[in-house]
């Protein structure tokens, strides 16, 4: 199904790319020897902004700024603008700006692009174009997992729910951490995303908590609402990535701290542009902070009484 959607995503932009080129770039001129950045953003959201914020806060170059605004029908438009202006680096902030840089720029291999914030980047043959590097936006599974251990030192048997197409490489290194931490995972392999309810009844009473990857077969908005209620129901640690999934109930997340990504986007494109770095020598890597959001909410709905240590390592703590 993932590799069905994939197809499917690139088929529709490869038709917006065939449509008829728009006006120039108007955008801000780069001062004398100074490269430009165009930042391109997939749409108009509060996380790819603290990024791009803090990326143009560090960067100390021109940035000049481009929104597809969630629409990929858009991306002939946008990009005719972006390529116009001939920027040193395109710096691709969400999936559908990753996929539609590396489209506009597979064949000549140029502008160089960095990723940021794209949710499961192998799916879209980010690390196959030679010019692109990036940033992960999950936190690496040894990381999550260590933070809930460090959190809730009592949990030792976990459940996740995955798609062994989109998440199998990944599940082999999250056992290999859990054995190390002393967890066992308990697992079991979802087609579609419907089936993800029966999947987690059937080991609902055999865990005592639930980690929710970002598998892009599990991870569905119908999933995580469904998720929640039944988190209070069984009385159950859920744990997840990001702070969106906490505060629609999940009782804690292990996110990336988007404010050290544009910093460190800021440094790879300096790298790149400025002293002769390549996008295949920086390749993709991982978020260099992360953050720990804890609802306290669900912990009270949940009868979890978490002592005042394990608050204290918590970045964010949710309780209205």
């Amino acid at each position: 199904m993932g590799r069905l959607f994939a197809i499917g995503f690139l088929a529709l932009l490869l038709v917006c790319l065939s449509l008829s080129p728009t006006p120039a770039f108007a955008g801000p001129q780069p001062l004398p020897g100074r490269p430009r950045i165009a930042a391109l953003l997939s749409d108009d959201v509060l996380a790819y902004h603290r990024v791009l914020e803090q990326f143009q806060a560090v960067i100390n170059l021109p940035v000049a700024t481009f929104n597809l605004d969630g629409k990929i029908d858009r991306a002939p438009e946008v990009m005719q603008k972006v390529m116009a202006a001939k920027p040193a680096c395109i710096l691709a902030l969400g999936a559908k700006a990753a996929v539609v840089a590396k489209t506009w720029t597979q064949d000549s291999g140029q502008p160089p692009v960095l990723f940021a914030l794209v949710l499961n980047w192998r799916r879209y043959g980010l690390d196959q174009a030679p010019n692109i590097a990036g940033i992960e936006a999950e936190v690496a599974h040894a990381t999550q997992l260590a933070n809930v251990k460090m959190l809730l030192p009592g949990i030792k048997r976990v459940g996740v729910i995955y798609n062994e197409e989109q998440s199998g490489a990944l599940m082999a290194e999250a056992r290999k951490a859990a054995a190390l931490l002393g967890l066992e995972l308990v697992e079991a392999t979802i087609d579609r995303p419907e089936e993800f309810a029966s999947a987690f009844r059937t080991m609902a009473d055999k865990v005592d908590a639930f980690w929710m990857m970002s598998d892009p077969v599990a991870y569905t908005l119908q999933n995580i609402a469904w998720l929640k209620d039944r988190c209070i129901r069984y009385r159950m640690v859920c744990i997840g990535q990001s702070a969106n999934i906490a505060r629609a109930g999940l009782l804690v997340a292990v996110d990336v701290d988007l404010v050290a990504v544009g910093a460190q986007a800021a440094d790879l494109a300096r790298a790149i542009v400025l002293h002769g770095k390549t996008p295949q020598e920086i390749g993709i890597m991982p978020p260099l902070s992360t953050r720990i959001i804890v609802n306290l909410r669900t912990a009270r709905a949940i009868d979890l009484a978490l002592e005042p240590k394990a608050l204290d390592l918590a970045t964010l703590v949710l309780d209205r």
